[in-house]
């Protein structure tokens, strides 16, 4: 199936000028509190529906496949962050407490293992490196029990039932994030190489703003500084995240006229 669409140059254009306008607007309007919460709300969510488009648009140029199955799970996955999002917003706004049990945290976790599903079942098609990926893991989760670690001794006090469920999650982005890499250096050399070098980059964003947020839990619940920079981190790997996910679908676009031209 063939599929047309923006350029990447265009569709990375519009990225990085979202992310530029996102950053500009933070600062240059100091926004915290309850119009932060808002604020937060609304440009995290679109720079997730900036990611859902990048993944839809990367399914329809697959047409179908074992591969399809796993970007489905993904999508799928940000689709709950997205509502999570939103849910977070609804439940601040109304004063009930967010971490003690509450609905967005379940979809938030839930994100984490569709998002480990959907990368594991295109690593497998992709027929990943054992050894190597072993390796990578053990790395990485040397890397999470340091972050872990750090964070209990700096504020031990924002680990409960629920966040503790968050440090669960970025045990498996830990994985996953090993699957990605792992994906790069299977297409190393190449553009698509480079697109899941962005998708790498934007997880691991996402996980430092994890554990930023852990530390500083009572500063970024209560919508003050440094929560500004927090949330862009988040959007900042959101945005490296879509970029990926449209790189790789262009090529697959890219090479589908090829074909195409070629039979003409």
């Amino acid at each position: 199936m063939t599929t047309s669409g923006l350029s990447i140059s265009t569709f990375r254009a519009f990225v990085l000028s979202f992310g530029v306008a996102a950053t500009v607007l933070y600062y240059l309007f100091q926004i915290q509190g309850v119009s932060g919460a808002y604020f937060s709300t609304v440009v995290s969510t679109l720079a997730l529906i900036i990611v859902l488009f990048a993944l839809g648009s990367l399914l329809l140029s697959l047409g179908g496949g074992p591969q399809q199955f796993g970007f489905r799970f993904i999508f799928i996955g940000v689709l709950f962050t997205t509502v999570g999002e939103l849910l977070w917003l609804f439940f601040t706004l109304n004063g009930q407490p967010v971490l003690a049990g509450s609905i967005p945290p379940i979809f938030y976790i839930t994100t984490y293992v569709l998002n480990f599903l959907g990368y594991l079942k295109i690593s497998i098609y992709c027929k990943i490196r054992i050894k190597e990926f072993l390796g990578i893991v053990l790395g990485f989760g040397i890397f999470e029990l340091i972050l872990f670690t750090l964070s209990r001794a700096i504020n031990p006090t924002a680990f409960d039932l629920v966040h503790s469920g968050y440090v669960l999650g970025d045990g498996l982005r830990m994985i996953i994030i090993s699957l990605i890499l792992q994906m790069v250096i299977i297409y190393q050399g190449g553009l698509i190489g480079r697109y899941w070098l962005s998708i790498f980059i934007g997880n691991l964003f996402i996980i430092i703003g994890n554990f930023i947020s852990t530390i500083l839990l009572k500063e970024y619940n209560s919508y003050t500084w440094p929560f500004p920079l927090i949330d862009l981190i988040f959007i900042g790997g959101y945005l490296f995240v879509a970029h990926g996910f449209y790189g790789i679908g262009d090529s697959i676009r890219l090479a589908q006229r090829k074909i195409v031209h070629h039979r003409k």
